[in-house]
């Protein structure tokens, strides 16, 4: 499959909009099973990259009770600082060596998908005027390994829209990990005030969509121990100039 040849249509995808707790879309068949596995083998042959998560804005470890999954950062990994400056450029040197990369930014880039978040309500209609995005690959499993209550726009950034991917082997060697979604208040990761909240059991090739100030956590993930027998979801953020400290790809 030519990765960089990907367009976002409608065809084998089904699309749910949700507005309770808050608005969100999910996606199921998002890239398809070729695709799909494609990425999933990808992210495999990248364990000696992975890492214990840290906090974005000093790198320091998590708390391993508020957090305590593994992550690696594509994004840095597929980054020529020597190589040309323009955009298209870029994205296909990152489209030459990762298939996780390549998907995502013809997603971000496809017409279709613009035109079909332009008809949500703010922020996500906002996507077609972000002009960078990241990419977190995320691993859960060992030690019932899990994220508490967060937001994904942290103070400062201009994050607007999240996307998370979710990915793995079949049939499913793991349980628990549900994505789960709420309107309640929060704090240092713990709820403050009531609220309504939904979760998502872990579906291959689904993507969710969500605003990035959405509070969300991951529940406690059973894996075998064998890297590739685990939960994998890419966590994408989109938006503006500013937003990441990151590689300046856009």
């Amino acid at each position: 499959m030519d990765w960089t040849d990907y367009r976002f249509g409608l065809d084998g995808r089904h699309i749910q909009v949700f507005r309770e707790p808050v608005y969100h879309i999910v996606i199921d068949s998002l890239f398809g099973s070729e695709m799909n596995r494609e990425i999933l083998d990808h992210a495999i042959s990248l364990e000696e990259h992975f890492e214990d998560a840290t906090i974005l804005e000093d790198q320091v470890s998590v708390n391993p009770a508020w957090r305590s999954n593994r992550v690696c950062y594509p994004d840095q990994l597929f980054f020529d600082p020597k190589g040309p400056t323009d955009r298209e450029s870029r994205i296909r040197y990152r489209a030459e060596r990762s298939p996780l990369l390549a998907a995502f930014d013809s997603l971000m880039l496809s017409k279709v998908f613009h035109e079909i978040m332009d008809t949500t309500p703010h922020p996500l209609c906002k996507l077609r005027e972000t002009n960078r995005w990241e990419t977190q690959l995320s691993r859960y499993g060992d030690q019932a390994q899990h994220y508490r209550w967060h937001l994904d726009r942290s103070e400062g950034d201009q994050r607007l829209v999240s996307i998370v991917y979710h990915f793995h082997q079949n049939p499913r060697p793991f349980s628990g990990g549900e994505l789960v979604l709420t309107n309640a208040l929060m704090t240092n990761g713990e709820l403050v005030s009531e609220g309504e909240t939904k979760s998502y059991e872990v579906e291959n090739d689904r993507a969710i969509l969500f605003p990035s100030r959405t509070v969300h956590s991951v529940r406690p993930t059973f894996s075998p121990e064998e890297f590739s027998q685990g939960r994998f979801s890419v966590n994408l953020w989109a938006g503006r100039d500013g937003s990441f400290e990151g590689t300046n790809l856009f």
